[in-house]
């Protein structure tokens, strides 16, 4: 399996866990933008950037960019990986 196959695969499990949850998701296939998932409920939004593994050093420049996006209480801009289940519960447990 190629890397974009499984990198989709991984952002296919997250809109369907989110939806799961009420969430109106979706995934950007094939863009090349800053998100890969967007997903809304209520006054929330989620901006995600997917990736199946990523070094902490990445990871904290990946979130420095995302400070433009990130409101208070409302707009979240996270990267998640193959743990996104525990990555996102804070943000799906005040729900």
């Amino acid at each position: 399996m190629t890397r974009y196959r499984h990198g989709a695969d991984l952002e296919r499990a997250i809109v369907n866990y989110l939806k799961e949850r009420g969430w109106e998701a979706s995934r950007s296939a094939g863009s090349h933008g800053k998100f890969d998932v967007y997903a809304i409920k209520g006054n929330k939004i989620l901006l995600l950037q997917v990736k199946r593994e990523i070094s902490k050093p990445k990871a904290q420049e990946l979130y420095e960019s995302f400070k433009p996006y990130q409101g208070p209480k409302f707009c979240f801009a996270r990267v998640v990986t193959r743990d996104y289940k525990k990555e996102l519960s804070d943000i799906l447990l005040e729900n």
